[in-house]
């Protein structure tokens, strides 16, 4: 986690958080991480740490993790991201969290997470 810089101001971002989503491979390049969704579970977990409950973090930003360099295929990561994000907020439900919002650069991406948003189905915390 970093700060923000010049985007507090532009943008209102109060932090940047950081993740690693893929990993070299000689001689293939970039692979996706095998769960890259646990990284939008371990940012959400970060956001809501008792020592950032003074920045007031209330709502992220998600890129399409491991679609760009790590050539993962849209339509099997959105889903896996956007039920990661769910299943923290119903698993934790005095989250500070408000709004994940996932970004869609171009319509592919955007027709992934639509198609994954309608195909949800009812999400139970872990272990229920």
């Amino acid at each position: 986690m970093t700060g923000s810089g010049a985007l507090v101001q532009s943008r209102g971002v109060k932090k940047i958080f950081h993740a690693a989503t893929v990993f070299g491979v000689p001689g293939i390049g970039y692979q996706t991480m095998l769960e890259v969704e646990q990284c939008v579970t371990n940012a959400l977990r970060r956001m809501d740490h008792p020592q950032l409950q003074t920045d007031d973090l209330r709502s992220i930003v998600f890129p399409m993790m491991g679609t760009g360099a790590g050539g993962g295929n849209v339509n099997v990561i959105a889903p896996r991201l956007i039920q990661a994000a769910l299943i923290y907020l119903v698993a934790n439900p005095e989250s500070r969290v408000e709004t994940v919002y996932f970004s869609a650069w171009n319509h592919r991406d955007l027709e992934a997470c639509t198609a994954a948003l309608k195909n949800l189905t009812d999400v139970e915390p872990i272990g229920s």
